[in-house]
C-alpha cells in the first residue's frame, strides 16, 4: 500500500497477476476498500499488517505439522 484516501487503497503489484491485463508485476493499481477480500503490507516499524488468509494458511500447516 502507498495510500489510503477515502475508500481507495493505492499501490504497486508486488506479483504478477494471473488474470488482470493489462496489469503486471510492478504496475500501480488502486482498489475500493470493500472489493478488498485480504491485503497486507509491511509498517515502517517492519510489522506485518493485515494477512489474514496467510496467518489463517499458517496456522492450518502448523496444526497439520504436529499429527
Amino acid at each position: 500500500m502507498t495510500a489510503l484516501e477515502g475508500d481507495l487503497v493505492y499501490g504497486t503489484l508486488a506479483n504478477a497477476p494471473a488474470n488482470l491485463a493489462p496489469l503486471e508485476l510492478g504496475s500501480k493499481a488502486s482498489v475500493s476498500l470493500a472489493n478488498l477480500n485480504d491485503w497486507y503490507y509491511i509498517d515502517p516499524q517492519g510489522t506485518l499488517q493485515g494477512g489474514f488468509t496467510f496467518a489463517a494458511v499458517f496456522e492450518a500447516s502448523r496444526r497439520q505439522q504436529k499429527t
